[in-house]
């Protein structure tokens, strides 16, 4: 996302010539020692490594996450309808939803992939989206504040250029929530669509 020199310069063995009488003795010597190398060997020998066993990584953060989990069905208010499985992912450190949605008229269908964790570092979430019609971006969020969690980043939109977006999601029960997607333009947010959204939960 390397070609290899042969540097070894060491002058080769030279070759060794054995009596058959040094051989035999070599040999003797050599059976006799076997025993007592294999038990010196055996008292000091390294413990066999243990079996690796897999470890859950996923941050106690990424819990407040729970409330996408399963399928969503949400109906934006200019008629456009979108659904998504959403799933924890990579041993439950990241969510993924995965996206489908399709215009009030029924020309533009979108399918995405908006994948969100939490980054330790800056202590915050993160977020990265992506599309077949190329528009993506990322996004970040403290977290639940006041009712509410929102994040906010820089989008590409095709056709569009560059935008600030913020996406508020505002619950209103258990299984119902609504998010609130807002543009910057000329330096204050102005609401662009709301989206209804039902949550059936399971996988």
């Amino acid at each position: 996302m390397d070609m290899e020199q042969n540097t070894d310069a060491r002058p080769p063995r030279r070759r060794r010539t054995l009596t058959a009488a040094a051989a035999i003795a070599g040999a003797a010597a050599l059976a006799a020692a076997i025993p007592a190398a294999a038990s010196t060997a055996s008292a000091h020998a390294a413990p066999a490594p243990a079996t690796a066993t897999a470890t859950s990584t996923a941050p106690a953060q990424i819990k407040q996450l729970d409330f996408l989990l399963g399928t969503l069905n949400c109906v934006y208010s200019d008629g456009t309808l979108l659904s998504a499985k959403v799933k924890p992912i990579l041993g439950g450190t990241y969510v993924q939803m995965d996206i489908k949605s399709t215009n009030a008229l029924g020309t533009e269908a979108i399918t995405g992939k908006w994948i969100l964790g939490w980054d330790s570092t800056d202590s915050q979430f993160i977020s990265y989206y992506y599309d077949n019609l190329l528009n993506q971006g990322t996004s970040t969020a403290p977290g639940w504040q006041d009712g509410s969690f929102t994040l906010i980043g820089q989008y590409v939109l095709t056709g569009h250029g560059h935008l600030n977006l913020k996406d508020q999601f505002v619950p209103v029960d258990a299984n119902h929530f609504t998010i609130y997607e807002s543009g910057e333009i000329a330096g204050a947010w102005k609401l662009l669509d709301t989206q209804a959204c039902t949550r059936t939960p399971g996988r």
